[in-house]
């Protein structure tokens, strides 16, 4: 499992989205579009931070692209403010197995959100 998430260093909550991750056994790729960003961060088993100005989409292709380089079965699209339970990628990844579905997009029902897809 593969999960990409790009951000401009703006949210508070990506740290702890990172964490459940590769406690879920996800390998992570960071995509950090901050024009100076802060590269301080301790290196850690299974994420690699990228630091690059890249548009949404250019970053979206390139975890697809990782994902197969890297014959990951699972790839996770994430926005950098998930908040998900442990344990929760796990579930996911089994439940694309089972069904063969080749897509799985949820929606936070508890967003207030005008602007979300519907």
């Amino acid at each position: 499992m593969l999960a990409i998430i790009p951000t401009i260093n703006k949210s508070p909550l990506t740290t702890a989205l990172i964490d459940t991750l590769l406690d879920d056994g996800v390998s992570v790729i960071v995509i950090d579009g901050t024009p100076e960003p802060d590269i301080k961060h301790a290196p850690r088993p299974g994420l690699t931070r990228l630091y690059h100005v890249w548009n949404i989409y250019k970053t979206w292709n390139f975890g697809m692209h990782m994902a197969r380089v890297k014959s990951h079965r699972t790839l996770f699209v994430l926005n950098d403010d998930l908040i998900i339970a442990p344990g929760s990628f796990v579930k996911m990844d089994a439940l694309l197995t089972e069904s063969g579905f080749g897509i799985l997009s949820c929606e936070d029902l508890e967003r207030d959100n005008e602007m979300a897809m519907r």
